[in-house]
């Protein structure tokens, strides 16, 4: 599967999304909607009659299987969004943007505690994200000109007007990409690229997923990153340390950092006191449950040596 294709009905605008470079295949077709909405908004039932859907499945949004119109007895996979706000809407634009390429940053900035997904740019916290991934997440932004900034990326080759809605382009007048080796040449130019982070036996599960259902990933992997001779992300200075302590400041995330640091360790002490409680009652038990089986033995065996005591 090659991905899909985004059409993004926002504010005062209906637009495609930018697909990835040369794209030949689409997997499904997903509409992001924001604003104007109706209240309430249409049912399941309207918008299955209205795309003449044989079926439809409520997830974080809404699938339907909507009759190809070319082939017969095939269907399309159209899914729904609906954002909450023009924020988010521009977000997810950005998000899914040129098919594989946040799914090639993901992987490039996750060494360095920064991970990106639907509700925006988040930095984890170190100390908990091996236990809780999910509380280890602290929001950022969900900016698209603030993340480009940040990963040291050009707007302007993703087409991100003034207002940070994501236009794209076909790559000829410097937005957009040409084919996907432009696209890929983009990713190293991150300030966070390192090729050590895309070596097969250290990519973490989700990425070795990816490599075996998105064409765009395994083939930078696989085979255009063994001929790349650039030298991106060789700054020594740049560490997991060094971007918390640059986040920390820019988005004013310690009083957050604080409660959430502060309440995951007095859960865990929680937890750690509730254990060694139930350890000690365990023990308890145990020892109890010697006692009484030594009190046993000594009833059982008594009158035994009384008897030979007698004769």
């Amino acid at each position: 599967m090659s991905g899909d294709t985004t059409l993004a009905c926002g504010p005062n605008t209906d637009m495609d999304s930018p697909t990835a470079p040369a794209k030949a295949s689409h997997g499904d077709i997903d509409i992001l909607i924001c604003e104007p909405l109706t209240h309430p908004p249409p049912s399941t039932a309207a918008l299955e009659e209205l795309l003449n859907s044989k079926r439809s499945l409520s997830t974080a949004g809404r699938s339907f299987a909507t009759p190809h119109p070319t082939i017969s007895d095939a269907y399309v996979q159209v899914d729904t969004r609906v954002c909450p706000d023009v924020e988010a809407w521009r977000w997810h634009l950005f998000h899914h943007a040129f098919g594989d390429l946040w799914n090639l940053l993901g992987t490039t900035i996750r060494p360095f505690g920064l991970t990106a997904n639907e509700k925006g740019l988040h930095v984890r916290i170190e100390e908990i994200e091996a236990l809780d991934r999910k509380k280890s997440m602290i929001f950022l932004t969900k900016d698209p000109r603030e993340v480009c900034v940040l990963l040291g990326l050009e707007q302007e080759r993703l087409g991100i007007d003034e207002d940070g809605v994501v236009r794209g382009g076909d790559g000829t007048d410097g937005r957009g990409f040409r084919n996907m080796e432009e696209m890929y040449e983009f990713v190293t130019q991150s300030r966070f690229f390192r090729r050590n982070s895309y070596i097969r036996h250290t990519l973490k599960a989700n990425d070795r997923k990816r490599m075996a259902q998105r064409d765009g990933y395994s083939a930078f992997v696989d085979d255009w990153l063994s001929a790349y001779t650039g030298s991106g992300g060789e700054d020594p200075e740049l560490t997991r340390a060094s971007v918390w302590d640059e986040v920390m400041e820019k988005y004013n995330i310690e009083k957050v950092y604080e409660e959430r640091i502060t309440t995951w360790r007095q859960e865990r002490e929680r937890l750690k006191l509730k254990a060694e409680a139930r350890e000690q009652r365990k023990m308890a038990a145990m020892e109890e449950e010697a006692h009484a089986e030594a009190r046993i033995k000594n009833r059982e065996s008594g009158p035994a040596k009384v008897v030979e005591q007698v004769e």
